[in-house]
């Protein structure tokens, strides 16, 4: 596990990428982008678009490795709209009577509940359809 350290974007992200390159695939990399605007000053004039291209060659190489990544955002941050045109998957969560739903944008999709068991001392997760 690695945590970025908010000083400089292009260490930061050099030091992420030497690190996933000698795990072995599939590796699930996972970032909270809410994380990224404060620490990298993303307001301030030309940082979004250094932090939209280092993330956009992370999606890259992801992709080109097998691997898996997971973005977190919300329609408020700056980089929503950039990380949504982005990404070949796009997945939002939303409640509706007290559930939790996700669905896809893209790809489209119905609604989906989750359901949870313990299966042989393991969790195992399922998507309900919600009708």
């Amino acid at each position: 596990m690695r945590y970025l350290e908010g000083e400089s974007i292009a260490s930061d992200f050099g030091e992420i990428e030497s690190f996933i390159s000698e795990l072995e695939p599939p590796v699930l990399i996972t970032i909270g982008t809410d994380l990224l605007e404060y620490p990298y000053h993303l307001k301030e004039g030309g940082r979004l678009g250094t932090m939209v291209r280092w993330l956009s060659r992370l999606m890259a190489d992801t992709r080109e490795a097998s691997n898996v990544a997971v973005l977190g955002t919300t329609p408020k941050l700056l980089l929503h709209g950039e990380l949504t045109h982005l990404s070949n998957t796009y997945l939002k969560l939303t409640t509706l009577d007290n559930s939790v739903l996700i669905y896809g944008i893209r790809p489209e999709t119905g609604l989906y509940a989750q359901d949870s068991a313990i299966v042989d001392d393991h969790l195992k997760l399922e998507l309900i359809p919600y009708v």
